[in-house]
């Protein structure tokens, strides 16, 4: 069975997606994405996709990619759009503020000063600091985007045939699902929750930064140290045995991070890396070895009278041991999803003009480089 999901961004798509998925058996649920990016020859699949004029997903590309492609069941989730504008808003930083600290800020400073008094700020005045372009945009502006919003959804709503189904997202809060039970011949999976590793993982891992990065940067100073003994030994040790320190310390930290959340995974994923996969348990058991025999060749190398064998090893052995951990992360990733998406089963379409023109582009500014540096070159040499 082929279904869609369709809907408005933060009117509960993505948490239906996993309801309707977990209903069938053997069942594939795909999320975002242009429409049409992950069809493939699936038992059961259930794609889900949202308006987002700002992305090219509009109304006019869906209504196309209807004509083209067929599904047995469609369904459009509506939100209370005073529900969906507030959930919009509050969602806006949810990939950071790279670039846009300073808009961030004032957005936040009118959100806690509404969360302190209500009617201090008004809604409009908040949703001025929301823009993707330019900020703080016009009250007009904000009301003229929402109304233009509200009319091509209300458009495209009225335009949809008997074959869809009109699902509110306030009947998905309160469990009534006996509708949509019927109109898509199986019950949802009505406990069914968006999975950790699509929110509360993510979130979880910036606690894992930290750490690392000191150890990354403890990594460098180790190979500046190597550098300088060359020309200042006095210098590159100090450096080494410096660059040691961070990478130490902070590595040892980082072991202690991973055991936390290794404990905190949920128990059939931990399962794997405690024998229920002999694969899993054995990156396990490197991940924690290959650190540590890292952590010690690096400590030998900061005291040894000729440190570079020892210190060079333990990057080599570094390296290994990251390859491990991204194998783990791979393994965990798969966990969490639970059979319900497998990378191995995605329809692979290369877009071969495009790729044709990268090369040839490539080919041509290495070729005028090329050149360039031989006329560099052809010069020096006559100047001598």
């Amino acid at each position: 069975m082929k279904l869609m999901i369709l809907g408005v961004g933060k009117s509960g798509t993505t948490a239906i997606l996993y309801k309707v998925a977990g209903g069938l058996p053997n069942c594939h649920a795909f999320s975002g994405g242009h429409p049409g990016k992950h069809i493939g020859n699936y038992e059961n699949a259930v794609y889900k996709h949202t308006y987002e004029e700002r992305k090219g997903k509009t109304f006019d590309r869906y209504r196309e990619h209807f004509q083209k492609e067929k599904y047995d069941r469609k369904i459009w989730i509506a939100r209370d759009p005073r529900d969906s504008v507030v959930s919009r808003m509050l969602y806006r930083w949810h990939k950071g503020y790279r670039g846009r600290k300073k808009q961030y800020l004032a957005h936040l400073d009118l959100v806690l000063k509404k969360e302190q008094n209500p009617a201090s700020v008004p809604f409009h005045k908040i949703c001025r600091y929301t823009s993707h372009n330019s900020w703080p945009i016009t009250t007009e502006e904000v009301i003229n985007e929402e109304r233009i919003r509200c009319k091509r959804m209300h458009d495209f709503v009225k335009s949809l045939g008997d074959e869809w189904f009109l699902f509110k997202y306030e009947d998905m809060v309160k469990g009534n699902f006996e509708a949509l039970n019927t109109y898509l011949g199986f019950p949802v999976q009505a406990d069914a929750e968006v999975p950790k590793s699509t929110g509360k993982a993510k979130a979880a891992s910036g606690v894992h930064v930290p750490p690392r990065q000191l150890a990354e940067e403890g990594f460098f100073v180790i190979i500046y140290g190597m550098r300088q003994l060359r020309s200042e030994e006095s210098y590159g040790r100090w450096a080494l045995r410096y660059g040691a320190g961070w990478f130490i310390v902070a590595t040892i930290v980082q072991m202690a991070v991973g055991i936390w959340f290794l404990v905190a995974l949920p128990r059939e994923v931990m399962m794997l890396f405690m024998g229920g996969s002999v694969f899993a348990t054995i990156l396990l058991g490197l991940g924690f070895l290959l650190p540590i025999v890292s952590l010690m060749l690096v400590l030998q190398a900061s005291r040894a009278l000729h440190p570079r064998p020892m210190a060079w090893t333990g990057i080599g052995v570094l390296a290994v041991t990251l390859v491990v951990m991204v194998l783990i992360r791979d393994l965990v990733r798969d966990g969490y999803l639970g059979g319900k998406f497998n990378v191995m089963d995605r329809v692979a379409d290369p877009q071969w003009g495009i790729i044709l023109i990268f090369a040839l582009v490539l080919l041509g500014g290495l070729g005028t480089v090329g050149y360039l540096l031989g006329k560099a070159a052809a010069a020096t040499a006559e100047a001598r």
